[in-house]
């Protein structure tokens, strides 16, 4: 069966692939910007062509810690309007994301946590 996953599995999956990265200085400028909603386009369109992603692939061409917590930051966003699951089939096994939806009404929801956010004043 598939066992669920906490914010603390994931986190511990997300620190496996930071490991990869060098600690960058903070002195460095980062001139390309990378946003969460890029990523969240990124990582739909790759479902989209895929199926299913395993969690550690969506970071395999990240160039830098900042692009891999973005990419981290638009999974959870999506996880929140519900338009991704994800799961593990067992315990130590890979993290595996896919659609929860069809790609017109994940294109609706980001719509309106968008104008939902401006309303906020975010």
């Amino acid at each position: 069966g598939f066992e669920s996953l906490s914010l603390f599995d994931l986190l511990s999956a997300l620190r496996h692939v930071l490991e990869r990265f060098p600690e960058e200085s903070i002195h460095e400028v980062t001139l390309d910007t990378i946003s969460v909603r890029e990523k969240m386009s990124f990582l739909l369109d790759e479902l989209r062509r895929r199926g299913k992603v395993i969690f550690q692939s969506l970071f395999e061409t990240a160039t830098s810690r900042l692009e891999v917590v973005v990419t981290f930051l638009a999974m959870l966003e999506l996880v929140k309007i519900r338009a991704i699951r994800v799961w593990q089939e067992e315990r130590i096994g890979p993290v595996v994301i896919e659609l929860a939806a069809a790609i017109g009404d994940i294109q609706d929801r980001i719509a309106k946590e968008e104008i939902e956010g401006e309303d906020r004043g975010a």
